[in-house]
């Protein structure tokens, strides 16, 4: 665990074992952590602990009160997508509000695929219109012509075009010219 952490993250050999002590109670404090949650983050994500602590909680708030996730899907975010908390909160929150308001997307699907908070807005934009336009958003897995949000944040154009939205790569770039 030390070796994945240094070779990923060396500055973690600049901190004093104090500072890093202190900034592992940071997260373990901020997102009720327990001992293993705290040494997992640090092995999955070593350099979100040598981070930034303001652009954290700057995100924090952001997750929290912008966007409205309780404690419980906060950590839950943390855990499975740490790099979220080292975001641009603007990008951050653009993502969120077209996945939330726009797209429709509950809370809760963004918290079992946090990633979807790490695509690209114009990625988002561009893949959703293009469904809406062939009439296949359809993002409630019980109902039929389901398209799940990982189909659409992951995969190629051509994945996307031909697999999830039953078109063309062709049809496709057709329809982002007139974007």
């Amino acid at each position: 665990m030390i070796l994945r952490i240094v070779s990923v993250n060396a500055n973690w050999l600049q901190f004093c074992t104090h500072d890093i002590d202190n900034r592992l109670g940071f997260f373990q404090n901020n997102f009720s952590l327990s001992g293993d949650e705290v040494r997992a983050l640090a092995v999955k994500q070593p350099k979100i602990i040598t981070y930034s602590l303001s652009q954290i909680k700057v995100n924090i708030f952001v997750v929290k009160e912008e966007m409205g996730f309780n404690p419980d899907e906060t950590k839950a975010i943390l855990l499975k997508r740490p790099k979220i908390f080292m975001s641009s909160q603007y990008k951050l929150l653009k993502t969120f509000e077209y996945l939330h308001k726009t797209m429709q997307i509950p809370l809760e699907d963004i918290v079992k695929l946090p990633g979807s908070l790490s695509c690209r807005e114009h990625r988002l934009k561009e893949r959703y219109l293009f469904l809406k336009k062939l009439n296949r958003v359809q993002f409630d897995s019980k109902k039929p012509n389901y398209v799940s949000l990982l189909s659409i944040v992951s995969g190629s154009d051509s994945h996307f075009a031909t697999e999830i939205a039953k078109s063309s790569i062709q049809a496709y770039n057709e329809f982002l010219k007139t974007l």
